[in-house]
């Protein structure tokens, strides 16, 4: 936070270059891209992508006034893990290859950054020495219900080494004759790892060293929820103020440092992430259209139409931006993305923004707030691209283009990078709006599902080789001047 008498000194001692600045951001374009977010609970330089959506929650980086690459096939690979991973993949995402060489999901967890590592979550089948396909390991484990291992890799962020894996063996789920696609959505938080597993169990790792701290029980969802593909297990873990949540349709909380129980029974909808916000130093979860107390688990209020927001939800300062689908259970049955006007006491609806086609439940395209921009999916007519809404009206900020939008997008250094399927896509976005830089081109094969992590210039994914494995790499982003630059 400024101090307010440094900023008064400034503003008196040079009012020159202030009336410059100020002119230059307004001749120059790309004043979104060198717009800092609002503050965060996170020491970002320590932990610059400690949870899902980055330390913000609405899918931006820390602005460090980078230059980044206009092409992402002028990024640099930095470095690849040497150790095989499970794609987030079906396995029919793999059926070029022999059956016996094909390899199974290990669910759809995505890394986080911080302290200099890189974390990614998975599952495995116990016993497995690799993650290729085993019928009668597979039959085994079915007929004695053995329960699948829950995994924590750690890695060096800037060489990729291995630097230790937590394995937390036979205390998953047992695992359908199919995948169940788990999110395992790790949020980090003052040298700890918070994983939520595939069975009933939330574990705090050590991130210095893979030590299990202590472990909570997580609520599962109902039955409908328990079995076969589609099993949302979206437990998503989240931080605020050092209170951890995490649930798949109802929530409970935990003493991030101590591991107490708090409170329990929250509701959500199953496939929404919690994010965490504060006002005023008092800190909250933002959750399908929720605000809850953090230390006490009190609903301060609920938003009367939230439908099914999933991975769109975005805060940004007060501003709360949602992306949903109308329901049957919804009292307006809209769906688009609505922007709020939020505090502790209530909130104001300050825009809507109608979507012109059916987002799939667990399919809803989430927004990326840019500096005073939110980039989404939006329709003109019968056609669906990507555009920029100015984040207090609404107002459209350039054209629309045809460009796809993962489920949740990430910004940076005026970037936007997102995913179709399994290829990364790039653009450009400032107060101009939104320009595609590389539209048609396939660069890398990210696994399907997941999402990157981004730390000051460098881009960490979990990529499928054509072995049908993963491993994680990291990409340089950064223009070839600044490469001696690295933070």
């Amino acid at each position: 936070m400024r101090n307010p008498d440094t900023s008064r000194v400034r503003r008196l001692c040079i009012p020159l270059l202030s009336v410059t600045l100020v002119a230059l951001a307004l001749i120059l374009p790309g004043s979104a891209r060198a717009a800092e977010p609002p503050a965060t609970q996170f020491d970002v330089k320590r932990a610059p992508w400690p949870c899902f959506r980055g330390p913000y929650g609405n899918g931006s980086a820390p602005v460090k006034g980078l230059e980044l690459v206009d092409d992402l096939a002028e990024a640099r690979l930095a470095w690849k893990s040497e150790v095989k991973l499970p794609p987030a993949t079906l396995q029919e995402r793999n059926e070029k290859l022999p059956r016996q060489q094909q390899v199974w999901s290990g669910g759809y967890g995505s890394p986080i950054v911080a302290e200099g590592k890189v974390f990614l979550a998975c599952w495995r089948m116990p016993g497995r020495a690799d993650w290729t396909h085993d019928d009668n390991q597979k039959r085994e484990s079915r007929k004695k219900d053995i329960k699948a291992d829950d995994l924590l890799y750690c890695f060096d962020a800037a060489t990729g080494k291995l630097l230790w894996c937590s394995e937390q063996k036979e205390q998953g789920r047992p695992r359908p004759p199919y995948d169940s696609d788990a999110w395992m959505v790790l949020a980090w938080w003052n040298g700890c790892v918070f994983v939520p597993g595939t069975g009933e169990h939330l574990y705090a790792i050590d991130a210095a060293e893979g030590r299990l701290l202590w472990k909570g029980a997580i609520p599962r969802g109902g039955d409908e929820h328990k079995e076969g593909i589609g099993n949302p297990q979206t437990a998503g873990a989240a931080v605020s103020g050092g209170v951890l949540v995490c649930g798949e349709d109802r929530l409970t909380a935990w003493d991030c440092a101590t591991g107490e129980d708090l409170w329990s029974g929250v509701t959500k909808w199953p496939y929404c992430m919690p994010v965490a916000w504060q006002h005023g130093g008092e800190p909250f979860f933002v959750v399908g259209g929720k605000l809850i107390e953090a230390r006490t688990g009190k609903v301060r209020w609920e938003i009367p139409d939230p439908s099914e927001s999933t991975t769109g939800d975005s805060v940004s300062g007060n501003y709360l931006v949602m992306s949903h689908r109308d329901v049957k259970s919804a009292t307006r049955a809209k769906h688009g993305i609505t922007c709020f006007r939020i505090s502790p006491d209530g909130f104001e609806e300050l825009w809507h923004e109608e979507w012109g086609y059916k987002p799939n439940v667990n399919r809803i395209t989430a927004t990326a707030v840019v500096g005073d921009l939110v980039v989404g999916k939006i329709t003109d007519g019968t056609k669906t691209g990507v555009g920029c809404l100015d984040l207090a009206t609404g107002a459209r900020r350039g054209k629309r283009v045809n460009f796809w939008m993962s489920y949740a997008p990430l910004a940076a250094e005026g970037r936007l990078i997102t995913e179709r399927h399994t290829s990364l896509y790039y653009a450009e976005v400032d107060d101009g709006g939104l320009r595609p830089l590389n539209v048609k081109r396939n660069i890398w094969a990210i696994s399907l599902c997941t999402h990157p992590a981004y730390a000051n210039g460098f881009l960490y994914f979990r990529q499928t080789q054509a072995d049908g494995h993963a491993r994680m790499v990291c990409y340089d982003l950064r223009a070839a001047r600044q490469e001696g630059r690295r933070q």
